[in-house]
């Protein structure tokens, strides 16, 4: 990768995010952005939050936060670290947002590796925050953010409202070179340490537009949107910079994202869009089953489901009981991350077919966000035919991707192709079907077997909760198919049931040979970890 590109404006017009952030102060004042804090409820209108964030962007500065410098944050979705990743950017640094799920040596090795000069943290880590500031004497500051309702009235310096203190909320924002960095994320690290990816003031600005736009999940100023999705997980998906852009509310789940919470917060806010990846949703699902009262969501409009597929039981479940629209999104870190949305209907052909058809479209990850190139390339790297059926590797390319720069990324393929690591088919209206990671394929008797096709018929099982598919060795075939299952409350199910009900729609070989019954084990970001699911059943 070259150097950090140059910080100083040198185009009349740079896309700079502080155009888009502040919008929704002067377009919407009544709306804002609710935090679901455990200790209680707290609200901000736009204007409250633009004023918020000239005020944190005053004190960082005088904190001596400069352009080019990395702020790192180690907190839940609430309004302060939504000030943050408003603030750090505006100002010229670039903000890393930490997952707090990481190990504690993982998490040392990104705030070492992003060079965080300051930590923004809350107060339920301070046992962490003790024995990393030990290891990590580089990091200057590391401040405190407790709970809004113990607040102190004379806050210590190195708490939130300490370091705010009592500056002036206005702040002239300085100009940018649209290429300057604005935000430091990192991979899963499933193959070793976590992959330092840098979104730039460009790609996140084009990345927001593209959000915006109706037929990606018609987001707009009418709406209630919550983000399930953590802002350490690429910024939830750049759904708040999008919500803050259209004025439409926000909603931000601190970590209550169980699905009883989040079907009371649903209620009670109103909420019409939701995002979240499938082991929410799935949560959401049991919890609704379970609700011994009645709960009424008839609100929800859309949910998107990304970071991994959904199968048809969960798209007829949103769309029976609340008559929602579940809107299958593919994407990765790498590419700022949204990359697909696959609507129910986006066009009038779509329209026209009947509510069946228009969920099996809705299985597919759908077509790709206009900024966003995709095509599917064979083994000599030639593109395959548009037939839905002929399998090879997901490839991207656009101005989103790598920040902008995938081209100089040596993994980059010539073209500037950056390869995903998925494999994909692509029908003739252009929409992207994911048929599996290509770490994730079994290979038996020399044939490969999706896991991901083996997940979706059987989490449509009324019995599944929760289903993950990985393979075992096997000394005759190679690898074969091992089920690990989550059931449902009260529910059963067996090996020969579970292969009766695959045997009406696959053939006997690629049916898994074994059923486990266990708590699936979760990633940083709430998919499911079959890296350890590999390890642990061999």
């Amino acid at each position: 990768m070259r150097p950090y590109p140059r910080l100083v404006a040198t185009r009349p017009h740079p896309l700079l995010l502080r155009s888009l952030l502040f919008r929704g102060a002067s377009i919407a004042p009544a709306s804002g952005v609710v935090s679901t804090f455990p200790s209680g409820t707290v609200r901000h209108s736009w204007p409250e939050i633009r004023d918020r964030v000239g005020h944190l962007a005053a004190s960082l500065a005088r904190a001596g936060v400069r352009p080019g410098d990395r702020v790192g944050t180690l907190l839940w979705n609430d309004h302060r670290h939504l000030e943050l990743a408003f603030a750090v950017p505006c100002l010229g640094a670039a903000i890393h947002p930490a997952n707090p799920r990481l190990s504690d040596a993982d998490l040392e090795w990104t705030i070492r590796a992003a060079k965080d000069r300051f930590v923004f943290y809350d107060g339920e880590f301070d046992e962490r925050i003790a024995a990393l500031r030990l290891r990590l004497p580089e990091v200057e500051r590391w401040i405190r953010c407790g709970s809004p309702a113990t607040a102190a009235s004379d806050p210590p310096s190195d708490s939130w409202e300490g370091f705010l203190g009592s500056g002036s909320d206005r702040f002239v924002w300085p100009d940018l070179d649209e290429d300057a960095p604005m935000a430091v994320c990192f991979t899963s690290g499933t193959t070793g340490h976590p992959k330092e990816i840098v979104y730039t003031q460009r790609s996140s600005y084009l990345h927001t537009l593209g959000l915006a736009l109706t037929d990606t999940m018609n987001l707009s100023g009418t709406d209630v949107a919550l983000a399930v999705v953590p802002i350490f997980h690429a910024i939830s998906w750049g759904l708040p910079y999008a919500a803050a852009m259209l004025g439409a509310s926000l909603v931000l789940p601190h970590r209550r994202s169980s699905g009883a919470d989040l079907l009371a917060t649903i209620e009670s806010e109103q909420v019409t869009l939701a995002i979240g990846v499938p082991t929410v949703w799935s949560s959401l699902m049991q919890a609704a089953r379970e609700a011994t009262a009645a709960v009424n969501i008839r609100h929800l409009r859309r949910v998107v489901c990304g970071g991994g597929a959904p199968n048809l039981e969960m798209i007829g479940f949103f769309a029976r009981q609340y008559g929602a629209e579940l809107i299958h999104s593919w994407g990765m870190t790498e590419i700022n991350p949204v990359g697909t949305m696959g609507r129910h209907a986006a066009t009038a052909e779509e329209l026209a077919l009947d509510a069946a058809d228009r969920r099996r479209i809705a299985l597919k990850a759908g077509r790709p966000m206009p900024m966003l190139e995709v095509e599917v390339i064979d083994e000599g790297g030639q593109p395959v035919a548009h037939d839905d059926r002929t399998v090879g590797t997901l490839v991207v390319r656009g101005p989103t991707v790598r920040g902008g720069f995938a081209s100089e990324d040596p993994s980059t393929l010539p073209g500037g192709w950056m390869p995903t690591g998925d494999v994909a088919t692509i029908d003739d209206r252009g929409r992207v079907t994911i048929r599996d990671r290509e770490k994730d394929l079994i290979k038996s008797g020399g044939e490969w077997i999706s896991s991901l096709a083996l997940e979706r018929l059987i989490g449509a099982m009324p019995e599944v909760a929760l289903v993950a598919v990985v393979a075992r060795k096997d000394a005759k075939w190679e690898e074969r198919p091992v089920a690990v299952v989550e059931l449902a409350e009260g529910a059963s199910l067996d090996l020969a049931t579970l292969r009766a009900r695959l045997a009406e729609t696959l053939p006997a070989w690629q049916l898994p040979d074994d059923l486990v019954f266990r708590k699936i084990p979760l990633t940083g970001t709430g998919k499911m970890d079959k890296k350890a699911l590999r390890a642990e059943l061999g």
